[in-house]
């Protein structure tokens, strides 16, 4: 099962809430694994986001039909990213984040060097991943829901995905230290 994440979208809190409500394994991080180059259109994101790479398509996919692992990666819309999402056959998770929002996040951890590319880059995979609302496979979920209703977002992933709570769903703060919130 695969989790597809924009950067600073509670991702990280979300994949360990799923583990402990679910029971099942997951690979939070999946870096250097699937590597199919160094990003062409997202080269400033990939700065700030080291798991930010180009993903080699049989990896998705193999990711994706893993019903007994849950899987968290960042899909770009380069080359196989793309097609993957044309492709994808099985339940996957989106979640995304307004872009200007991630920006903040940023700006607040960290020296950016060019904020307008970055910014630019932010919202291209923004839209190209709320575009997948079209496919039924695709769940989208934003970072609002997340952090105002993680019981009920939690429950609509577990029910996408097929897979049964066995705990009570209690939103893990992992990276997510709820900031962004006030801001929501």
């Amino acid at each position: 099962m695969l989790l597809v994440a924009m950067p600073k979208t509670a991702s990280t809190s979300l994949i360990y809430t799923l583990r402990d409500c679910t029971g099942f394994a997951i690979q939070p991080h999946v870096e250097n694994i699937g590597f199919a180059g160094d990003p062409v259109k997202y080269s400033e994101l990939s700065k700030y986001h080291k798991s930010v790479y180009l993903k080699n398509i049989t990896w998705l996919h193999a990711m994706a039909k893993d019903k007994r692992v849950i899987y968290r990666d960042h899909v770009l819309p380069e080359a196989e990213g793309a097609q993957f999402f044309k492709d994808v056959s099985c339940p996957v998770c989106v979640l995304y984040r307004n872009p200007e929002h991630i920006m903040d996040n940023y700006i607040r951890t960290a020296l950016i060097e060019n904020g307008s590319k970055l910014l630019e880059e932010l919202k291209n995979l923004h839209n190209f991943y709320v575009s997948l609302a079209v496919s039924d496979n695709i769940l989208l979920v934003s970072y609002r829901e997340i952090v105002k209703k993680p019981r009920q977002t939690v429950k609509k992933i577990i029910v996408h995905f097929g897979i049964k709570q066995t705990k009570k769903i209690i939103l893990q703060k992992k990276k997510y230290t709820g900031k962004g919130v006030e801001r929501l």
